[in-house]
This record gives C-alpha cells, sequence and structure tokens, in this order.
C-alpha cells in the first residue's frame, strides 16, 4: 500500500514537471488584448539635454500592436533595443536617462534600461557588448503611457555605437505581475526595433521584422548630456572627454567663436606685418 501511494505522488510529481515544462516551451510572441491599431498622442516634453538620440518618426505617439514572448497570456522577460550610430557626434555621448511609452502593464513589477557599447565593426551580439550603465525602477500599472528612466552610461562616438535596452521583468517565472507590452507605433523608423527573449529562443537582439512584426516600432528616446558626467541614475559609464554633439546648438556656438577668434587674431597679426 505505501509503494503504490508513492508512486502515486511521484506519478503527480512528474504530471506538473511536465505541465510547467509544456507552459515554458509554449512561450511565443503574441500581441496584446489591447485594440489593434488603439492610439494616443501626447505631446511629450523630453527632459532638456544638448543631444537626443532617436529613430522614431514620431515618438509621441503610440498605436497598440507592439508584441512580447508570453505564456498563456502572461509575459516573460522580454529586452527591447535600438542600436544608435554616434558617428555624427564628436567626444563622448552620455546617456542621462532614455523617454519610453507602454502599451499596457498590468501587475506589481519593474522596467530596467541597460546602457551598452558595441565596438564598430562588430555584430550586435550580445557576447560584444559592454554594459556602461543600468538603472531599473517600479512599472505601474498603465495603458497607452510616456514614462522616463533615468540611466547614464557612456560611449565614445568615434569607435563605437551604443546600445540601448528597456527590459521587463518575467512575468510567467514571478507570478507577481500579469504583462507587460511596450510601447510602439507604425509611424516609421530610421532604424531597426530588436527583441530578445531567452523563452522564446532569442537569445540575441533579432529585427522584430525577421520575426514577422516589421510595423512594430519601438518608442525610445535617449537624451544625452555634452559633460560626460551623466547625473541620471544608475551606474555611470566614466568621465571620459565631454566631446560636444556637433549638430548641437552648444556645438555650433562654439565654432563659430572658434572661427572668429582666429580671424580676429589673423587680422591683428596683419595689421602689425603692415
Amino acid at each position: 500500500m505505501l509503494n503504490i501511494r508513492k508512486s502515486s505522488v511521484l506519478v503527480v510529481v512528474a504530471l506538473l514537471l511536465v505541465c510547467v515544462s509544456s507552459a515554458v516551451q509554449a512561450a511565443v510572441f503574441s500581441k496584446s488584448s489591447v485594440a489593434a491599431g488603439r492610439i494616443e498622442t501626447k505631446d511629450v516634453i523630453h527632459p532638456l539635454a544638448p543631444q537626443s538620440l532617436t529613430q522614431s518618426n514620431d515618438p509621441n505617439t503610440i498605436v497598440a500592436g507592439s508584441v512580447a514572448c508570453s505564456g498563456g497570456g502572461i509575459t516573460t522577460d522580454n529586452g527591447y533595443w535600438r542600436l544608435f550610430s554616434l558617428d555624427s557626434l564628436v567626444g563622448q555621448f552620455c546617456s542621462k536617462n532614455v523617454d519610453f511609452a507602454i502599451e499596457t502593464a498590468t501587475g506589481p513589477q519593474n522596467i530596467g534600461a541597460n546602457i551598452y557599447c558595441l565596438d564598430e565593426g562588430l555584430p550586435f551580439l550580445t557576447t560584444f557588448l559592454t554594459l556602461v550603465g543600468t538603472a531599473s525602477q517600479n512599472q505601474p500599472d498603465a495603458d497607452l503611457e510616456f514614462f522616463n528612466i533615468a540611466v547614464a552610461g557612456c560611449c565614445d562616438t568615434q569607435t563605437q555605437d551604443m546600445a540601448v535596452e528597456l527590459r521587463s521583468d518575467d512575468c510567467l517565472e514571478s507570478g507577481g505581475c500579469l504583462q507587460l507590452f511596450i510601447g510602439s507605433n507604425n509611424l516609421g523608423q530610421t532604424g531597426a526595433t530588436y527583441i530578445s527573449a531567452p523563452d522564446c529562443g532569442i537569445i540575441d537582439p533579432i529585427d522584430v521584422a525577421a520575426i514577422g512584426f516589421g510595423s512594430m516600432h519601438l518608442i525610445m528616446v535617449v537624451n544625452g548630456n555634452d559633460d560626460a558626467t551623466g547625473d541620471g541614475g544608475g551606474d555611470g559609464g566614466g568621465d571620459g572627454g565631454g566631446g560636444v554633439p556637433a549638430t548641437t546648438g552648444t556645438g555650433v556656438m562654439l565654432m563659430i567663436v572658434a572661427l572668429l577668434g582666429a580671424s580676429a587674431l589673423f587680422l591683428r597679426r596683419k595689421a602689425t606685418n603692415n
């Protein structure tokens, strides 16, 4: 009788393990329950910064239609990425904070932001990424809303690209939350939107278009400073060179001042020689 009971317990445990395993294996990329195409537009006031990086044609409009790796309607840990070229800037580019949007979030959870540097010429794989800044904050329940997270990290503009990741909690594993779908739209972008999701078999960032979701354009704006100190939250990436982005008003003014100074010096020397 005792052996029969032990056998029954083992069978039940085995069945539970099979069920758990099946739930994990069943994780697939799916869309949220928010009505497809639902739109929320706000005049977002992005924090003042000498330079902001974005690949979104319209970073102020959320259009429902983002995807996440989930099982049974519960989302796993998803990484949402942008990879920025810094070639148009000079010195270092240092992030201060990142604007992002949430399509829907339910249950107590956090969202994280990671800043990485990638040496130019290397493939966009996690093994080649150098983490220079990270931060995490509480993510309240949300429905088509905009948020900002302070995170500091610096990359060299002449030799490196900057990869920025927004990462959600694994609600399927923790059981404390239900879902998080990042904010996106279908209004155009100048660079690819990438996603990573281990439970769906995606370890390295992959273009969402490659998995059939090309109309999902991640909303992200990286606001940076020009003194290379990065006074936002998280772990900074050093205080380095402090270059001024060439495309900012500050950079243009400095160039004009330098040219005027050089011209004045030239005219003074010419008058002296005469």
